[in-house]
């Protein structure tokens, strides 16, 4: 299993890598046709995304999940995370 979990690890940083490099390449487009549909789907999938980490703590009980250590994170706690990366990347590019 751990083995497994190191290469589901290594894969999904590569589509991290790989979605960041084609943020950049569109945000830095000369046409503004490209920066556009890279600002609605921003703007379409944001808030979607957000919804990915599940309910606000103060709305769910976690106390199995982080007790038994199935879980490292509290939902909030794991949406910051993402956030603290995902805001600045978005800033940087214009978005």
């Amino acid at each position: 299993l751990k083995r497994a979990l190191v290469k589901i690890g290594m894969e999904e940083t590569f589509h991290l890598r790989h979605g960041e490099v084609w943020m950049r390449r569109l945000a830095k487009s000369r046409g503004s046709e490209a920066r556009e549909l890279l600002q609605r789907c921003v703007d379409w999938m944001f808030p979607m995304t957000i919804e990915w980490f599940g309910l606000p703590d103060d709305l769910k009980r976690h106390s199995g999940q982080l007790d038994y250590k199935l879980k490292g994170l509290t939902n909030d706690q794991l949406r910051q995370v993402w956030m603290s990366s995902t805001v600045p990347l978005c800033e940087a590019l214009g978005l």
